[in-house]
């Protein structure tokens, strides 16, 4: 069976994939990115797709516009990113884990994994 590993491009993610890759072989992986609307998605999505090329890992994306909902610096492109340590609220996306893991188990459920990994 294969697993659908939530695979932004980032450290986290990419860390998640390794380790998958070890137990359970590339072949037997597919990556799912979610294009949400966020700023960096471009940079993200580069980086993952470089990874699953150097590994032969099928590569996913979908289109989840969470943005248009807004209310959030990472999503709405009219509230600036904040540096300020202290004002990070700006940043959090609501219920974004919560709505990728709906979208991942229909994706899953309809190509085959057995397991879902974010």
């Amino acid at each position: 069976m294969k697993k659908l590993v939530l695979h932004s491009g980032g450290m986290d993610s990419t860390a998640i994939m390794l380790d998958y890759i070890e137990e359970f072989g590339a072949n037997h992986i597919i990556s799912l990115g979610i294009n949400y609307g966020q700023r960096h998605f471009e940079q993200e999505d580069k980086a993952a797709q470089r990874f699953c090329d150097n590994y032969g890992i099928a590569r996913r994306v979908l289109d989840v516009p969470i943005s248009q909902i807004g209310g959030c610096s990472l999503i709405d492109h009219d509230i600036p990113v904040t540096t300020d340590m202290e004002d990070q609220r700006s940043t959090v996306v609501p219920q974004r884990n919560a709505i990728f893991c709906l979208f991942a188990a229909a994706f899953a459920h309809e190509n085959g994994c057995d397991e879902v990994v974010h």
